[in-house]
């Protein structure tokens, strides 16, 4: 908000982009200034208002340019993992979770015997698990997670727009268990129950969250991955950096028409 604010009192032109399903208070509030606001997903429109909606453009959202170049080998260098049963790679957002992480040292012993794990725990979260070792790694945070993708037949994730759209942009079989609307707006649960709706993800409420209630659903994932890859072909999800470059570099030139951008965010055909 400072920024929009600093930009509109300057009159510097403003873009803004929101990558979650719903706009939070401050894109609302910076809508107001803005001359473009940018959004993943194409629902994302109807939940501004009529003056915002003239000025809004679906990019889609901009994802890190090598999260399709993952190896599935260098990956599974990196854990020490072999390519003879499927790897699960659990994320807990960029600070971790720590009930997940607890969730998942009560049932790990279930786990090894179908899976591989790697375990992104978040920073200073790490886990007294070596039991497991060769068949369980932990971090609590990597650069390489286009190779950590690319070597995973499951994902269990939160649900932030950033780290479902590289989910799905990986084409992997995916969990979902958004932030509790408790501890916030509840955005990652409206990401997650779209995904779910769409037949891309499978959707957990982290209030109801339980060791049997994770087991029974990564197992069930690894049964059922098919038909969410299936749907995962049939869904669109671009990279919205070009796009968003094009319209900034339009507007610093004065070439920019709303009206004539063409739509590529987030949908299904």
């Amino acid at each position: 908000m400072p920024v929009a604010l600093a930009a509109w009192l300057f009159r510097v032109p403003l873009i803004i982009h929101e990558s979650d399903l719903t706009p939070g208070l401050a894109n609302r509030f910076a809508a107001r200034f803005a001359k473009v606001m940018c959004t993943t997903f194409e629902e994302t429109i109807e939940f501004l208002s009529r003056k915002t909606q003239s000025r809004a453009v679906v990019t889609g959202m901009p994802t890190r340019e090598n999260i399709l170049r993952g190896d599935p080998e260098s990956g599974r260098r990196i854990c020490g993992f072999d390519d003879k049963s499927p790897i699960l790679l659990i994320m807990g957002g960029s600070l971790g979770s720590a009930k997940i992480n607890r969730i998942v040292e009560a049932i790990l012993p279930k786990l090894i015997p179908h899976f591989q794990v790697a375990h992104l725990t978040g920073k200073g979260k790490r886990l007294n698990l070596d039991d497991y070792r060769g068949r369980y790694k932990q971090f609590e945070f990597i650069e390489e997670i286009h190779h950590f993708l690319a070597m995973s037949g499951v994902v269990v994730s939160r649900a932030g727009a950033s780290s479902i759209l590289e989910v799905l942009a990986a084409r992997k079989p995916n969990i979902l268990v958004p932030i509790s609307a408790k501890a916030s707006r509840g955005e990652q649960i409206e990401n997650a129950t779209y995904c779910q709706r769409k037949g891309v993800s499978w959707r957990l409420n982290d209030d109801d969250l339980s060791p049997d209630v994770l087991l029974s659903a990564i197992l069930r994932m690894l049964g059922e991955h098919q038909n969410f890859r299936t749907a995962m072909d049939n869904l669109t999800v671009p990279d919205g950096t070009g796009e968003i470059c094009r319209l900034i570099s339009e507007l610093a030139t004065h070439e920019l028409q709303i009206s004539d951008v063409r739509t590529k965010g987030f949908h299904s055909p």
